[in-house]
C-alpha cells in the first residue's frame, strides 16, 4: 500500500473512532437480546483491534520499506499504540475469544431464564412439598 493511502485510511480509521458506533453498533440493535448485541460487537472490536496491531507490525517491519513508520502510524489517533485502542474499546488486550459463539450463546440463555418459566418450576416444588410423602409413594408405586 502507497504510504498516501495508508495515510488516507489511517485518517478515516481515527474519524471512526470518534463517533459513536464505537460504542454502540446500530445495525446490532435490531437484535432481541441484549447481550447478543453486546457480544457479536465486543467480538467485531476486538477483531478491528487485532487487525490494527498486525497492520502496526507490518508497516515497522523494515522488509515493507515504509519511511518515518513512527510518523505516518503517530499521525492519526491511536497513534500505532495499540494499547490506547483496547482501552477505546473497553477490552482487555490479549484477551481474545477462546469459546465457541455456540457454547457462548447457551451459556447466556440459560442465564436469561425467563420469569415464566422460574415461576413454574418453582410452583411445580411447592406442589410436590404440599402433596408430601404420601403423593410420593403413591407415585412411584404407580411406577411399579
Amino acid at each position: 500500500m502507497r504510504p498516501a493511502d495508508l495515510q488516507r485510511t489511517l485518517h478515516n480509521f481515527s474519524m471512526w473512532l470518534s463517533s459513536s458506533e464505537v460504542v454502540r453498533s446500530p445495525r446490532l440493535s435490531h437484535l432481541s437480546v441484549q447481550k447478543i448485541h453486546e457480544w457479536v460487537h465486543q467480538e467485531a472490536l476486538r477483531r478491528v483491534a487485532k487487525a490494527y496491531e498486525s497492520l502496526c507490525k507490518q508497516i515497522r517491519k523494515p522488509e515493507n520499506r515504509y519511511e518515518a513508520a513512527s510518523t505516518l502510524l503517530g499521525s492519526e489517533r491511536p497513534f500505532g499504540r495499540v494499547d490506547l485502542l483496547y482501552q477505546m474499546f473497553c477490552l482487555e488486550e490479549g484477551n481474545g475469544s477462546d469459546r465457541d459463539v455456540d457454547q457462548q450463546l447457551k451459556d447466556d440463555s440459560s442465564e436469561d431464564t425467563s420469569e415464566g418459566e422460574r415461576k413454574e418450576e418453582e410452583e411445580e416444588e411447592e406442589e410436590e412439598e404440599e402433596d408430601g410423602a404420601g403423593a410420593k409413594d403413591m407415585k412411584k408405586k404407580e411406577q411399579i
